[in-house]
């Protein structure tokens, strides 16, 4: 994989992780509000799409267009016929009820091809999404605060996925990450990535254990050794009979039992009411993996009835004993495979292990001590990452995978098996077309399908992959084979080799090359462009309100409140705070006002009159006016580098003028930015005593400054061409520079002897 930067991707039914390996050590990067997982929540409003945390906020208010739990219908196909039922979600067919409260799946109907298309409401305009789009949009978000962790564009990523994802997930969530401008996408299943994550903190030359993930929407075990750093899958269960999300919907049927025997009223399942009650629900469940007992309050959760009520563990585990008792019956399959016995721990992770109660279950049943050494929430998203750079590298470690699912055929009334549940992978299987099966059906062509079965229990999907028409084989039915290949991603691919040629034998997908494209020109490029464009308005907003707000504070204790600056600057405030969608142009151009207003309250000569001259000297987003004709670059040691900064910084205090905000007063850094070529910066200009006038070079203070820091910084020279600096702008203050270019005028009335010190 090549590229600027890779990513390891936690795709959770409930949550996101990301992670990416730095100076050889790999860390998880925390999002725009510092928490190192993203609910898996999107959502749309008449203004833009939102993501995470802000989508979570505001479900109870608009349910129609908030989604969660996407994964759980991303790459399924559906019966059309079967609309009235809508879901299927886990193998089963679960009315309209039941999968609201499950998941905050609005209703969908069912395209041609039988994917799922959601109905959404976007700024006033009605549109039909595949899951792909909306999966897409979250991993975008993933993408985004990776780049923002990191500095750089993130093209590559290895994104974890369950271990009974059947072909058309897989591919379904490739589609949706190549969506989100991701180039180079391996999928690793969750159970592996947390193996990784596993020996990178214990690094052995031999061992054997399992990992246990119990996630939101299902639950998966893999068997794995190592030797002498391979990592080998001996074997690999996954289903969805038993999760997190299932132990929630049981919890909030116990909630409405006792909200009904407290208020003698039944129980009214709006869409917002049941938002309401899943949110609380979720967090109850997560008090209660800590407490004995945890109060529940949910406001007008029915009839306008404010529900309070105690909920003590033991109540939670006697609602969820249907789902404890499943549990367990998977546990017992797991600890019966044939490799259990050279398993020496068992690894947890996923969040619903936290839970004392299936954390119990599973030390009972397995038999085997647990390891609690990883994050349950950040263990798969780093083994991701730990893979990612892996994959950078010229000789990656070498990971060998099982395929939990079986590939059969059907030619006509006969049957058989391709590649067997259990086969390593990624490999290829070549299989002849000269078998008497394939003979005696040759005019009838052939099914080709995968089976995916529960735990290594029973099968409950059977998935067709694609059907080889009568004739298709060749000329006859002994003139070539059958290529199948599986990736490391568990992708199949089928090619046609017949005459010493090879064809790729198209492979059932629900979104073709051609519809991939056009959603990423379509609807996903205006999500993102619509966000960018918000994005840059709050910057702008949040601005031009630190700039007014410091601006405030100086004139007022300078000029009094009576000041027409003093007066803009709460004008501007109160504009602001009336006008909460105003455009960055809107702001700009407010501060540009200031700026002048504030410039004539200092008596600053030669404003600049001409329009040329006026664009010369235009806002920048770092608080500052930047002159494009003069911005000087930092010194080289060999131009007479200061020997500190309080040699070239202006002294304010001691010519009573206002003094530099600081971090903390400003409340954000500035990003540095470079110029253009070095202004050649003139001989040190000797200190004046009383009466003299000197003019001060500008350029050599800001030169020389930037040069301190090392680093280009960002102000208003406003000189043209033979003016002194007593002809220029008063100039804002930059974070890296901390200087405040001001006019000789200005300097003058405050004390005549001032001369900054270039030696």
């Amino acid at each position: 994989m090549l590229g600027w930067a890779s990513i390891g991707l936690d795709l959770g039914s409930g949550k996101c992780c990301v992670a990416s390996v730095r100076a050889g050590a790999v860390t998880v990067l925390p999002n725009a509000h510092g928490d190192k997982t993203t609910p898996s929540f999107v959502a749309f409003t008449d203004s833009r799409s939102l993501v995470g945390s802000d989508a979570r906020d505001q479900a109870a208010l608009n349910p129609e267009n908030t989604f969660y739990g996407v994964k759980t219908v991303l790459g399924r196909s559906f019966d059309k016929n079967r609309n009235n039922e809508l879901a299927y979600i886990d193998g089963n067919e679960i009315r309209t009820r039941e999968k609201v409260m499950m998941n905050f799946l609005p209703e969908f109907s069912i395209t041609e091809e039988g994917s799922p298309s959601f109905k959404i409401r976007y700024k006033n305009k009605e549109l039909m999404l595949h899951a792909e789009e909306i999966t897409a949009l979250l991993i975008a978000k993933m993408k985004s605060v990776a780049e923002d962790n990191l500095g750089s564009a993130v093209t590559n990523a290895v994104i974890s996925v369950p271990v009974n994802f059947s072909n058309s997930q897989r591919q379904a969530t490739l589609d949706a990450a190549r969506i989100a401008g991701l180039v180079n996408v391996t999928l690793i299943n969750s159970t592996t990535a947390a193996a990784i994550a596993y020996w990178d903190q214990h690094p052995t030359e031999r061992d054997c254990v399992a990992v246990v993930d119990f996630g939101a929407s299902s639950q998966s075990l893999a068997i794995l050794s190592i030797d002498n750093g391979t990592v080998k899958v001996l074997e690999a269960y996954g289903g969805s009979t038993v999760s997190g999300n299932r132990i929630d919907f049981c919890m909030m049927r116990a909630i409405v039992t006792k909200f009904q025997e407290k208020h003698g009223k039944f129980f009214e399942e709006s869409p917002r009411a049941l938002v309401r009650l899943r949110t609380a629900t979720e967090k109850l469940k997560f008090n209660l993996t800590l407490l004995t007992s945890s109060a529940l309050q949910v406001d007008s959760l029915s009839h306008g009835i404010d529900f309070t009520t105690t909920f003590p563990r033991q109540e939670m585990e006697e609602s969820c004993k249907s789902q404890f008792e499943i549990l367990g019956n998977v546990l017992r399959r797991w600890a019966k495979s044939k490799n259990w016995a050279a398993v020496r721990t068992v690894v947890l992770v996923g969040g619903s292990t936290r839970i004392p109660a299936v954390e119990k279950l599973i030390a009972e049943t397995l038999g085997k001590p647990l390891d609690h050494s990883l994050n349950k929430d950040e263990a798969v998203a780093c083994g991701a990452a730990l893979r990612a750079a892996e994959l950078c590298c010229s000789t990656p470690r070498e990971v060998e995978e099982v395929l939990s699912r079986r590939i059969n055929f059907e030619a006509g009334a006969e049957s058989g098996i391709i590649v067997e549940t259990g086969a390593r992978v990624p490999d290829d299987f070549n299989r002849p077309t000269s078998n008497g099966i394939w003979k005696r059906n040759y005019d009838h062509g052939m099914r080709i399908f995968e089976n995916i079965s529960e735990n290594d229990d029973k099968i409950v999907r059977t998935i067709a992959l694609t059907t080889i028409g009568a004739g298709q084989l060749g000329r006859s039915p002994s003139s070539g084979a059958l290529l199948f290949t599986i990736d490391e991603s568990g992708i199949v691919r089928i090619e046609l080799i017949s005459c010493g040629k090879a064809r790729d034998i198209p492979i059932g997908g629900l979104l073709s090359d051609k519809k991939r494209a056009k959603i990423c020109l379509g609807n996903h490029k205006m999500f993102l462009d619509d966000e960018a464009k918000l994005k840059e308005n709050e910057n702008a907003i949040n601005d031009l309100e630190t700039f007014c707000l410091y601006q405030l504070e100086k004139l007022g204790e300078k000029f009094g409140h009576d000041s027409a600056a003093f007066k803009l600057c709460k004008e501007i405030l109160t504009w602001l705070e009336n006008t909460p969608e105003a455009t960055k142009q809107e702001c700009d151009q407010k501060r540009i006002d200031l700026a002048n207003k504030i410039y004539s309250v200092f008596n600053c000569k030669n404003l600049p009159t001409e329009p040329a001259e006026q664009e010369a000297c235009q806002l920048d987003s770092t608080d500052t006016y930047t002159s494009n004709r003069a911005l000087a670059q930092p010194l080289t040691k060999d131009r007479g580098r200061p020997t500190s900064l309080t040699d070239t910084r202006v002294k304010y205090e001691e010519h009573n003028l206002p003094s530099e905000p600081t971090l903390h007063e400003l409340g954000r850094s500035q990003p540095h930015r470079s110029g253009p070529t070095p202004v050649p910066v003139p001989a040190p200009t000797p200190s004046r005593t009383s009466g003299e006038t000197t003019s001060i070079n500008c350029n050599a203070v800001s030169s020389a400054i930037k040069d301190q820091f090392q680093q280009p910084g960002s102000f208003c020279d406003k000189i043209s061409s033979g003016q002194s600096c007593s002809e220029t702008c008063i100039q804002e203050r930059d974070l890296h520079t901390q200087l405040d270019c001001r006019s000789e005028n200005l300097l003058s009335d405050y004390n005549p002897s001032f001369s900054p010190n270039f030696s």
